[in-house]
């Protein structure tokens, strides 16, 4: 019993020094740039710090990395996280988004906080500076409702241009309009050939008088 738990153990450490060779996350570390939602905002020391320290982990290019996240298969985990919320938000992008996703952005942005998801549970019990105080949450909460009332003016205009995207259709529901309009196409196709076909005087052959 001793031996085969002694070959367990040396197996896992063995396993645990190889993986720290294989696929390695890539560290981020970009430049601030004027995208920037601090930048493009003009946002003051206050919330800009309230940001970095609940958000910007995740949710940017300039993510500050603990001493644990060079360890596999931790910094995996840590590597999935990020990407996943820079997709999902990245304040570094923000002056590239669109009057409607930023607006929907912001109006998320609270939904999550006052629900408790955001920040990440497991990554406030780790990161106490990011916990925030009901407070902070109020300021959180005026600030997002002064933006998006920044924000208003943008959408109405773009709403006025039938053609804008705000007033274009979901995805999916364009896809099964073509979808629609192309089987239409087929029918009517279908018809004016079958109709053409039948209108058509048939050409009668008449076979060549006999050879003397």
């Amino acid at each position: 019993m001793k031996k085969i738990l002694k070959y367990s153990l040396a197996t896992i450490l063995v396993a645990l020094v190889v993986i720290q060779f294989i696929n390695r996350p890539e560290r981020i570390n970009e430049p601030v740039t004027e995208n920037d939602i601090v930048e493009a905002l003009q946002i003051n020391a206050g919330m800009s710090q309230m940001l970095k320290s609940a958000c910007y982990d995740c949710h940017s290019d300039q993510p500050k990395y603990p001493w644990y996240a060079s360890i596999a298969p931790i910094n995996w985990r840590i590597g999935e996280h990020i990407e996943h919320g820079r997709d999902e938000l990245n304040f570094s992008k923000w002056g590239t988004y669109s009057a409607k996703r930023r607006d929907h952005k912001l109006e998320e942005m609270i939904e999550e906080v006052e629900g408790g998801k955001m920040p990440l549970p497991n990554y406030v019990r780790m990161h106490s500076e990011a916990k925030l105080s009901d407070e902070q949450i109020a300021v959180l909460k005026a600030w997002v409702t002064a933006e998006r009332a920044k924000i208003a003016p943008e959408l109405a205009d773009a709403s006025e241009w039938p053609g804008s995207l705000s007033n274009r259709p979901p995805q999916h529901t364009r896809r099964r309009n073509r979808h629609v309009l192309s089987d239409f196409v087929s029918i009517v196709y279908d018809k004016i050939t079958t109709y053409s076909c039948r209108s058509v005087t048939p050409l009668t052959l008449t076979p060549p008088p006999p050879f003397p």
